[in-house]
């Protein structure tokens, strides 16, 4: 039996839609699309609850008069600090591409399929879409996980999420599994664990490892054992984990009392015994390739790992006060303080030195990471970058159109900015 939901946008605006007993919560949004003419992100029960695009009129419990809250879509930027191409979602759901086209950054062997996408990622040479229905479009270099074969497809149904190694890619799906690609020697091939990957909805990846998060808190890993891959030393001490982070060639799992557990190569972070005692109410973790910083309930932070990729903060220990947050090159951190300062370490040539900028960083709120440069945005909405002047550490051609950013996001060679207006502004390298 058909029944008529009124689909509702926060402007007031409103389309009512038939939903037949077979149609799914993607074709009322596609239809309220066409009505309101405006790109919708997803839809809300009248609890507030997210109604999967996927899911039937029985499973949505949606009934018949009911109101049906929206939200519109916003363009949206993807990139990976290993990629040097962009993705650009547009409020209509398509997909714009730039950057070396090897890596992505030609997407039109996938065009016609790249509708309604509702999220991007990539690895170091390949983009994979999650559409809103639930399947995955991917494209860019065969080896890199451009590319599945049709026994996965068939198996890419109702994902959530997906993660990307440097050549491989792990999706999430609804029901807790996961469905893995990509070269096996970067954790493409899962078989060994698939039995384990049930109730999982947490994925993390290293350069050729993934790990994975069940919903008990206990951690499955796969890939490459010794970076990563193989958590056999320390799997007694997986428990009730709550959030994953990787360098390269190794990972900390944050447990639900604050305490941090590694493994994976001891040069890269797997091996954080010297500070383990001070690593108590840790409320986030951050990664360069080579090294881990933690930050604490009071503001402070600990850091291991190679010292010359950020492991060592001591130059800058007493400065590191009131953090709460920060983010990472692929050698050095930069950690936003309470009141709006922005302090750096780790490699100068990665971004591990501000001195040049440093008066420009005063009421900072987000900074965002390419490979080697920083770009910290402003509450006035201006950007300030630093770091390799090749590769985006450099933004002053482009500075006079970096007004009302809404989003920035960092590549392996450079930036792209969202601007409130919809536009982008590209810096740095690769961006033809």
């Amino acid at each position: 039996m058909a029944i008529r939901v009124d689909v509702v946008l926060l402007s007031g605006q409103t389309a009512s839609i038939t939903m037949q007993p077979d149609d799914i919560i993607n074709d009322v949004k596609l239809a309220a699309q066409a009505k309101m003419q405006v790109g919708l992100h997803a839809l809300f029960g009248q609890s507030g609850e997210l109604l999967e695009d996927w899911w039937c009129a029985k499973r949505s419990c949606l009934r018949d008069g009911d109101m049906v809250n929206a939200s519109v879509r916003r363009p949206t930027l993807a990139s990976s600090k290993k990629n040097p191409a962009f993705a650009l979602i547009r409020t209509d759901g398509s997909v714009e591409t730039w950057g070396e086209a090897e890596a992505g950054g030609n997407s039109d062997s996938a065009e016609e399929k790249l509708q309604d996408v509702r999220r991007i990622c990539a690895s170091s040479g390949a983009f994979a879409a999650v559409l809103s229905d639930g399947r995955v479009v991917t494209w860019g270099a065969f080896f890199c996980g451009g590319h599945c074969s049709a026994a996965v497809q068939r198996q890419l149904t109702e994902v959530r999420d997906l993660q990307a190694s440097y050549r491989a890619f792990a999706a999430l799906r609804e029901d807790g599994s996961v469905v893995t690609w990509g070269d096996v020697a970067f954790g493409g091939d899962s078989s060994d664990v698939e039995d384990q990957l049930r109730g999982v909805h947490q994925i993390r990846s290293a350069r050729r490892a993934f790990a994975a998060i069940r919903a008990d808190g206990s951690v499955v890993t796969w890939g490459d054992p010794d970076t990563g891959g193989d958590s056999t030393e320390v799997q007694d001490q997986l428990r009730n984990v709550r959030h994953l982070c990787a360098t390269e060639h190794a990972f900390a799992a944050l447990r639900a009392d604050g305490t941090v557990v590694s493994w994976g190569k001891a040069m890269y972070g797997g091996d954080s015994s010297q500070v383990q005692g001070q690593l108590r109410h840790v409320q986030q973790l951050a990664a360069s390739y080579r090294a881990f910083a933690a930050v604490l309930a009071d503001g402070r932070v600990v850091t291991w790992g190679d010292p010359n990729s950020g492991g060592y903060s001591g130059d800058v220990c007493e400065k590191l006060q009131k953090v709460h947050r920060i983010e990472a090159t692929a050698g050095a951190f930069a950690a936003i303080r309470a009141d709006g300062r922005v302090i750096t370490w780790g490699s100068p040539d990665l971004g591990g030195n501000s001195v040049a900028v440093q008066e420009d960083l005063e009421g900072v709120y987000r900074i965002d990471a390419a490979e080697s440069a920083f770009a910290a945005t402003c509450l006035d909405g201006h950007v300030v970058t630093w770091g390799n002047p090749e590769h985006g550490g450099d933004c002053r051609s482009v500075q006079n159109q970096l007004l009302d950013v809404r989003q920035v996001r960092g590549s392996r060679s450079g930036f792209a900015a969202l601007l409130a207006d919809d536009s982008v502004v590209k810096w740095g390298a690769g961006h033809d």
